[in-house]
């Protein structure tokens, strides 16, 4: 398992690192989505910064954009911000953001974890 989940006060850090694939960052969706801790997080944040190769094409991260735009009916009020540095995730992020822009979660991204806590806790 690529990816490590830390529930925080009012939110969750999830850290991918190594190689990670669409059905790991399914997973690790699927366990924030069904911990009923999710109904009242105020941020989320994945941290890609330590990942070595994302195999997620652009079509995984629609479908991945489909299903949080669904889950917005359960938490409308999320800064979802995303770490990372690499070129090819920072494509697919973009990507994601606009599939995301008819929705009231917030999408950012940076460079380091330092300064998506400091977004996210704005």
């Amino acid at each position: 398992m690529p990816y490590t989940i830390v529930w925080r006060p009012d939110g969750v850090i999830v850290r991918f690192f190594g190689i990670v694939t669409f059905e790991e960052n399914m997973a690790a969706n699927g366990q924030l989505y069904r911990d009923p801790r999710f109904e009242s997080l105020r941020y989320q944040i994945a941290d890609f910064s330590e990942v070595t190769d994302f195999l997620v094409s652009e079509k995984e991260t629609s479908i991945i954009a489909q299903l949080d735009f669904q889950s917005t009916r359960w938490n409308s009020h999320v800064k979802a911000a995303h770490v990372t540095r690499n070129k090819s995730i920072i494509k697919l992020i973009d990507l994601y953001k606009e599939q995301m822009q008819e929705t009231s979660w917030e999408i950012g991204l940076f460079e380091t974890l330092e300064e998506a806590l400091d977004w996210v806790e704005s």
